[in-house]
């Protein structure tokens, strides 16, 4: 895990742990970014050199040891040869610094990153960030002396130290040192671990590196594969999950600790633009996949039906549930009803549905908001085809599959799940007032029965 959570209480006493500034060089350090484990190398413990300021002292280097996008440096402007104006640095301050988690990002120290403009006259001056790509100074002996000093973890000075991968392949990596004589280029690691140069507007792939104090605590014991995890004290929390903001739900998330007093079924009531109240429930953890990879913390969804009765389709919708007029209903319209923090905080969910050809062949569908399928909600596919999901663990019983209209107000009805029938082409399988599931031999895709719907956080 990315993150040690102990809970605070008085009269504990504190589990043990280590200090960041006292690992040796090349130990890894887990954290998440945007909600992925990503191991990251210890590559300096303070400052390289006197050619820093003395602010470095007191702080770690950590580089993430994966390379992890591809982007171009800049544009081919004169502009461009300042890295503090370059479009990989404007990126790595902003998009990819709000993607660390945050108990990582809150101690992240803003530092003076020298750097040079890039001819051979010009002078060294100071960038203050957060995170930053390494100079090719701080990595090899290659470009302008003033550029940087040679990191510990690269002293070796070895193309090997400074092979990086992106699944698994060795791929060509950016760093910060524009090329000297050379117009409009940056240093970069190739994917063997020389250093190249490369023009601006290229793509590279991008290694950040961030500073964390040295008196940062990390786990006393090792991960599985080696790393360490940074280690937090937090008091337990006070608020229920139906007390929680959107916000502090989605900040929970994103740290992965989970209170232990929250569970599948607690519920918190939203109140849409159309002023129709909705309760909703937590159906699981770390069930559903994410576009952005790994598994979204909670799935969320409606413990009762909507006011009104909808159509799936008012005919066969090509591709399928994907395709249909229910569908797009519920990531247009629905979704724009939606309270905007909640709206802000929904994490795009893969879901794997048939494709509505009757054949069994399923695609991976990207969703906001979506509806259930059959075996999420009963378990196994009766009427349905293989493979679309696993049971949530919110759908015990049939009691929690009756649903009435009205957010619980009123009679039990059908209601739509995504799955489409595998007994009877162009029907959809349903849930019926009994809670038992059924395919829609009697109802036509045409006709309005009920909804219940969920997303991802």
């Amino acid at each position: 895990m990315s993150i040690v959570y102990f809970p605070c209480s008085s009269g504990a006493s504190s589990p043990q742990y280590n200090i960041l500034g006292d690992m040796p060089v090349g130990t890894k350090i887990k954290f998440k970014i945007n909600n992925i484990d990503y191991n990251h190398i210890l590559v300096q413990q303070g400052r390289p050199s006197t050619l820093y300021d003395a602010a470095f002292d007191n702080v770690s280097w950590l580089l993430i040891e994966d390379c992890y996008d591809e982007r171009r440096w800049g544009e081919l402007a004169v502009s461009s040869r300042v890295y503090a104006n370059s479009e990989i640095s404007t990126w790595m301050n902003s998009t990819y610094y709000n993607l660390i988690e945050p108990t990582v990002k809150d101690i992240c120290q803003s530092m003076p990153i020298p750097y040079r403009e890039g001819t051979s006259g010009s002078a060294v001056t100071t960038t203050n960030q957060k995170a930053c790509i390494l100079s090719s100074r701080e990595v090899s002996t290659t470009g302008f002396a003033s550029d940087g000093s040679m990191l510990s973890y690269f002293s070796p000075n070895t193309n090997a130290i400074r092979v990086a991968l992106y699944n698994g392949v060795g791929r060509t990596w950016w760093l910060r040192s524009v090329g000297g004589n050379t117009a409009n280029t940056a240093y970069n690691v190739k994917d063997d671990g020389s250093i190249s140069v490369n023009a601006f507007n290229n793509t590279c792939d991008t290694r950040p590196c961030i500073f964390l104090p040295k008196t940062t605590k990390i786990s006393s014991q090792p991960n599985p594969d080696g790393s360490y995890s940074i280690f937090a004290e937090v008091p337990a929390p006070t608020k229920s999950f139906g007390e929680s903001s959107w916000d502090e739900i989605n900040e929970i998330a994103l740290s992965g600790n989970i209170p232990s007093t929250w569970a599948v079924g607690d519920e918190k009531t939203i109140t849409l633009s159309t002023n129709e109240q909705i309760t909703l429930c937590i159906y699981g953890f770390n069930h559903d996949n994410i576009d952005t990879g790994g598994k979204a913390t909670f799935t969320i969804g409606m413990k009762y039906l909507m006011s009104t009765l909808r159509r799936m389709s008012p005919t066969w919708p090509v591709g399928g549930y994907d395709g249909s007029e229910l569908h797009q209903w519920l990531n247009a319209d629905l979704k724009s009803s939606l309270p905007a923090d909640l709206q802000a905080v929904i994490k795009t969910a893969r879901k794997l549905t048939e494709g509505g050809l009757n054949n069994g062949v399923l695609y991976t569908q990207s969703m906001d908001i979506f509806l259930p399928s059959e075996i999420e909600v009963y378990g196994s596919n009766p009427y349905s085809w293989t493979g679309e999901g696993t049971k949530y663990a919110y759908y015990t019983s049939a009691a929690t599959r009756t649903k009435g209209l009205a957010n619980g107000t009123q009679a039990a009805v059908l209601w739509w799940l995504r799955s489409p029938s595998k007994a009877l082409p162009n029907n959809f399988c349903y849930i019926g007032s009994d809670g038992q599931p059924a395919s829609s031999s009697s109802v036509n895709i045409s006709l309005g029965i009920g909804v219940s719907w969920a997303f991802c956080i």
